[in-house]
């Protein structure tokens, strides 16, 4: 028994894309950003309950109809996007009882066997219901119209970023090769037997039957102390901009504002901590003198420059031009690892290149 083909629709830079798989070996080769990653990745996602979804993992054009979503216009019914993921099994008598909840039915002659993983909403009604909500329950700034702070959620995008995992869920399908094309597209009209979800079991079914593991690329592993490739391109653009770019002027508005924050959250913090912090202050050796805790925050106008820098990646509108906000971006981990490395590599070499430029500007200084 093997796998013989998959199909995915809607995920990351796959569109509706089939792969036909070797019994053996099969090699993805492409071009850079051409959807190879997305092609093993998909496996992580369904596969792997310690992986969750995020909204990242849905092709572009999905956060164009979540952000479609009017709630004047009563779009309450409105189809959400969601991610297939249809895998389809060669087997042979032997290991006919492997597959057996998988058959489509009793008069079964061999033909290709499918299963259909659909990561879906939970309850469609109760995702705008709870959205609508959390529009209704946001707290808007008092500061001017222009301040840069938009309340969460802007939009049914943003919504999904934080509650996506509890609004969404995977259910599986059995698909019959025999009403499917050529091409082992389901035809129109034609509705899977729906085993289940996770918490009825048909998850627990799907794990038992395949098994998949993962040797990830170097540059995923994170390493505090590494200089190297294993690094993520954030931390080295961030340390790229120390040594060689210019920093931010000294802003003392914007400190002032910073310093607000903090003394405001602290506050926030002193109210939100007291009974847990009076509770355990008490904890230590009886007579010893226990130093006293306290929940600070503590802002860092040149951390927040470097460290807290992120590259992402702004996806163009429909039309090919870059969007006018940055709503549309995605995080560095979700970019292809070729075009990811293209970019270390280039950073590094223009690293050198200012510090050869350096040592070369101290020996002219000296002779």
């Amino acid at each position: 028994m093997h796998i013989k083909a998959f199909r995915v629709q809607n995920f990351r830079r796959l569109k509706n894309v089939r792969v036909d798989l070797d019994k053996k070996t099969t090699i993805f080769v492409g071009a850079n950003n051409s959807g190879k990653t997305s092609a093993t990745h998909v496996f992580q996602r369904f596969l792997d309950p310690k992986v969750r979804f995020q909204i990242y993992d849905f092709t572009a054009d999905c956060w164009e109809v979540f952000n479609a979503f009017d709630p004047a216009r009563g779009d309450a019914e409105m189809e959400l996007p969601k991610i297939y993921f249809d895998l389809w099994f060669e087997v042979d008598d032997d290991n006919m009882h492997r597959v057996v909840d998988l058959l489509p039915g009793l008069d079964w002659n061999g033909e290709p066997v499918g299963l259909r993983m659909v990561y879906a909403p939970r309850d469609p009604s109760a995702l705008m219901t709870n959205y609508l909500k959390s529009r209704n329950d946001r707290k808007l700034p008092a500061a001017s119209p222009d301040s840069a702070y938009k309340p969460w959620p802007l939009n049914l995008t943003d919504y999904l970023t934080k509650r996506l995992t509890s609004e969404y869920e995977i259910k599986y399908y059995v698909l019959d090769a025999r009403k499917c094309d050529a091409d082992l597209i389901p035809e129109v009209g034609y509705d899977p037997f729906y085993l289940g979800t996770n918490a009825s079991g048909a998850g627990a079914m799907v794990s038992a039957l395949l098994k998949v593991d993962f040797l990830n690329a170097q540059r995923h592993l994170t390493d505090a102390e590494s200089h190297g490739r294993a690094e993520d391109l954030s931390r080295r653009l961030s340390r790229y901009y120390q040594r060689n770019l210019q920093k931010f002027e000294t802003d003392l508005d914007a400190l002032s504002a910073i310093a607000n924050s903090e003394s405001a959250l602290n506050d926030h913090f002193a109210q939100a901590f007291d009974s847990i912090l009076k509770s355990i202050e008490h904890l230590g050796y009886p007579g010893a003198t226990n130093a006293g805790l306290v929940v600070k925050a503590s802002f860092n106008v040149q951390n927040m420059l470097s460290t807290s820098a992120r590259v992402h990646y702004m996806l163009p509108a429909t039309n090919g031009a870059l969007p006018p906000d940055s709503s549309q971006v995605l995080p560095d981990q979700y970019n292809g690892l070729g075009f990811k490395n293209l970019i270390y590599m280039a950073v590094e070499i223009l690293d050198f290149h200012h510090a050869w430029e350096r040592q070369r500007d101290s020996v002219r200084q000296y002779t």
